[in-house]
């Protein structure tokens, strides 16, 4: 009898305990589905929030959803499976995805927001929030802008620099000499002048503020390097039709500049085949005596023991100029010869000087034609009065022709390396003085426009393009 009644408490027991696991196991289970649920409606709060702000920007977006391992992506597209915006944002869903391999329960909502910078551009942030899901609310963890970009507004097409500034090479030669003037590490200036030099400008990567443009790279550290030009110096360069808007307060500074340089007396001596030890001295004296700034076009072969001329006149403000290696006429050498006579003397100049490069090159005997442009790459600079010092070295006839063809904008041909040179200057530097002449640089004479690497200059407003 007692054996019966152990066997039925011990049954009890173990139906209770069997019960009350079950009640247990019943109640966690509800409760985990409410979590489930409650965290359902909350993500569905945070897509609903989302979806609300992308439409902001694009008020027919799509979404579409996708699993990868325990982590769920949430892209939001535009409506047209064509719009190029809708492609940068499938490109970079892959990229998310990739990331997401070493990581569990995350969220990643990818979309695009676009602004309307001007009447005619539109800029396009694509991102990804990455959420977890912590004290039963979504939490964002990070936010990431992985692609930046413009459109054109109405069309929705992508707008590159090269829509914007179409000569490409001028661009180029701008900001490659924005960086040599501005980066001083040159570990870090190589890397941006290599960069620049590869790449072409429909696949560079910029952001339009309200003064500059900033170029972006990646280096092989995956560190952003920043470029800033600013928009007053690439106005030369505008396509007429994005003269408004965003770039229009640098484009009316640059058409005051141009009005004002048009009022300015200015003159631009040049000096060609130095330097020389003992005659370019000189010549730099009386510079300096008349507050007067030259352009100085070198010859390569004769930098050597006069490296200190070149350092002189970039510390008294004159402008160095390529003027070949040994003087040849460029039309009539191989390519390989032109490249040589040029390049070797880009850098030769450049270490002599402390680091100046030469961005104008004066073709000897002022020969230059399509193949001569396109080689050295660099705006070329002939002149518009010729002083003949080279045939007559003499003093008087030199200043009798600048007195009778002197004219404001003019580019003046001289040859520091002839005594008679020097010796005419200082009437020369006196009279245009009196007249009311500035004596200017070929950068200052020509500011307020970018010169063409395949332009040939004669004077401020001469030129003839070798495209």
């Amino acid at each position: 009898m007692r054996k019966n009644k152990s066997q039925k408490r011990l049954v009890y027991l173990v139906a209770s305990i069997l019960l009350c696991m079950t009640l247990i196991a019943a109640s966690v289970i509800v409760k985990n589905n409410i979590d489930r649920k409650n965290q359902q409606i909350k993500l569905n709060e945070l897509v609903t929030n989302e979806e609300n702000d992308v439409k902001l920007s694009f008020p027919n977006s799509q979404k579409q959803e996708s699993t990868i391992g325990t982590n769920k992506v949430i892209v939001f597209l535009p409506d047209s499976p064509d719009n190029v915006i809708t492609k940068k944002i499938v490109t970079n869903e892959e990229i998310v995805k990739q990331q997401l391999n070493n990581t569990k329960d995350a969220v990643v909502i990818l979309k695009a927001k676009k602004n309307q910078v001007d009447e005619q551009i539109d800029a396009v942030e694509v991102m990804a929030d990455y959420y977890s899901f912590v004290d039963k609310e979504y939490t964002k963890k990070d936010s990431q802008t992985i692609n930046q970009f413009y459109v054109n507004h109405q069309e929705q097409k992508i707008l590159t620099l090269k829509d914007i500034f179409p000569n490409e090479e001028a661009v180029k030669k701008l900001m490659i000499n924005e960086v040599e003037q501005t980066i001083d590490n040159q570990e870090q200036k190589d890397k941006l002048v290599e960069f620049l030099t590869a790449t072409n400008i429909n696949d560079l990567d910029y952001h339009i503020t309200t003064d500059k443009i900033e170029i972006h790279m990646i280096d092989d550290k995956k560190e952003t390097l920043t470029i800033p030009i600013p928009l007053d110096n690439l106005m030369p360069l505008i396509n007429p039709k994005f003269a408004q808007g965003v770039f229009l307060t640098s484009y009316t500074n640059y058409q005051d500049k141009l009005v004002k340089q048009k009022n300015r007396k200015m003159i631009a001596l040049t000096f060609d085949d130095g330097p020389n030890a003992k005659t370019t001295p000189q010549a730099l004296d009386i510079l300096k005596k008349f507050h007067a700034k030259a352009t100085f076009f070198i010859l390569g072969k004769n930098v050597a023991g006069n490296e200190e001329l070149l350092k002189r006149m970039v510390e008294e403000g004159h402008q160095l100029g390529n003027h070949s290696y040994s003087h040849p006429e460029l039309t009539k050498i191989t390519d390989d010869e032109l490249y040589k006579q040029i390049y070797d003397t880009q850098a030769i100049i450049k270490a002599a000087s402390g680091g100046v490069e030469p961005h104008v090159l004066r073709p000897p005997y002022g020969s230059y034609n399509h193949q001569v442009a396109s080689i050295a790459k660099i705006p070329a600079i002939n002149w518009s009065i010729d002083t003949l010092d080279w045939q007559s070295h003499d003093p008087i006839k030199i200043n009798e022709i600048i007195k009778k063809q002197a004219y404001s904008g003019a580019i003046v041909l001289m040859h520091d390396v002839h005594q008679t040179t020097i010796n005419s200057l200082n009437n020369m530097l006196e009279f245009l003085s009196k007249e009311g002449y500035e004596f200017v640089t070929i950068d200052e004479l020509m500011q307020g426009q970018t010169l063409d690497p395949m332009t040939l200059y004669f004077d401020r407003t001469d030129a003839k393009s070798y495209q």
